[in-house]
């Protein structure tokens, strides 16, 4: 009975844990895409930056313009930033970001944007 109280508690502070990292309603990144870009990506990787911060990539089919759209989320944070990749000229221009200054000026520089 005691090890069920104990799994019970910890599932109630895992789901807790799990709803607390979710955006806020229109915060997400997917709420915020640019025109012309599907909801859904077309696949996700993992990737770190040199000073091991972890980031969950998504990306999309590159356009009709060849331009590749991006979202870097910071792995275990509410923060992401979001970009077009151009591979003809290695350019990236930043669209949009959810983050805190510092968090900011971090991803930019992780990205090139």
């Amino acid at each position: 009975m005691h090890a069920l109280l104990v799994l019970g508690v910890l599932g109630a502070f895992g789901a807790f844990w799990a709803l607390g990292r979710r955006y806020a309603d229109g915060e997400g990144p997917f709420d915020r895409l640019p025109s012309g870009v599907p909801p859904k990506p077309q696949g996700s990787r993992v990737e770190s930056s040199s000073d091991g911060t972890k980031y969950l990539v998504h990306y999309w089919a590159p356009g009709a313009d060849g331009r590749q759209f991006h979202v870097a989320e910071v792995k275990g944070e509410r923060a992401w930033i979001s970009f077009w990749f151009d591979p003809s000229t290695g350019k990236r221009t930043l669209v949009l970001s959810l983050a805190h200054a510092g968090e900011l000026n971090d991803m930019r520089k992780d990205w090139g944007v």
